[in-house]
């Protein structure tokens, strides 16, 4: 006999009733390592090697591992016209979050308008901007925080360069069937602890045909052509979700 709860459901002076869902199994345990990174959670850069990233052709990721641990954007082999140089997760992820932090460097160009630019770009179309919004006025859809080209930030949460920033990222995939989009990609972001994106549901970009069904990829971090110095990051970890 399927077991229901009963909810009660004010809403003026009367009271109702309704079924509510079945009582299922206790959640599964979820513990923290010593570094607070859950023990679901892969971890992607823990700050000794760069063993679950490759770059553009599929050989090893060449970003630079730094004494302190952290990881050096390359921009080796990038030209005007192409993006090469950039690192992609070797596994491919559906439904996640993810934990990126990064850190702009405090002698950055301040004349520069794209200075710090890099971004968390995934499936190749959907792509969490970062680059040096603090004290940087730009178009709202370039800005830190933005789904690149089509959501602009809720809130501008950057904090100044020299300072570790932090990415949250809840994605939920397009869902796909027989070969139509149902429903869009969704995407929250949490900026540096602050809600900047609450359930957007973007076009991929480009948006093309190809794109708009692809319901699995991999995860980008973004290296760039321009003539800004480059940005590091640290405790980088992903969690499946199903």
């Amino acid at each position: 006999m399927k077991k229901t709860v009963a909810i009660l459901v004010g809403a003026g002076i009367g009271l109702s009733l309704r079924a509510g869902p079945e009582i299922g199994v206790m959640p599964a345990e979820v513990a923290f390592a010593a570094d607070g990174i859950p023990s679901d959670a892969d971890r992607l850069f823990d700050g000794t090697n760069v063993d679950k990233w490759r770059n553009k052709f599929g050989g090893p990721a060449t970003w630079k591992l730094q004494a302190d641990g952290t990881l050096l954007v390359d921009k080796t082999g990038n030209t005007p016209g192409a993006v090469n140089a950039s690192i992609y997760t070797r596994d491919v992820y559906t439904n996640f979050q993810m934990h990126v932090e990064y850190r702009i460097p405090e002698n950055i160009d301040y004349t520069y308008l794209w200075r710090g630019n890099s971004g968390v770009k995934i499936f190749g179309c959907y792509e969490v901007q970062i680059i040096d919004s603090y004290k940087n006025p730009m178009k709202p859809v370039q800005s830190c925080g933005a789904i690149y080209s089509n959501c602009p930030p809720l809130v501008n949460a950057s904090k100044k360069p020299g300072a570790w920033q932090s990415f949250d990222i809840l994605f939920h995939a397009p869902t796909v069937v027989n070969g139509e989009v149902q429903a869009r990609a969704k995407i929250t972001v949490l900026h540096n602890g602050v809600l900047v994106q609450d359930g957007s549901m973007p076009p991929p970009y480009p948006d093309k045909p190809e794109n708009r069904v692809k319901n699995c990829g991999d995860v980008e971090l973004q290296s760039h052509n321009d003539h800004s110095a480059c940005i590091s990051f640290r405790n980088v970890w992903i969690r499946r979700l199903f």
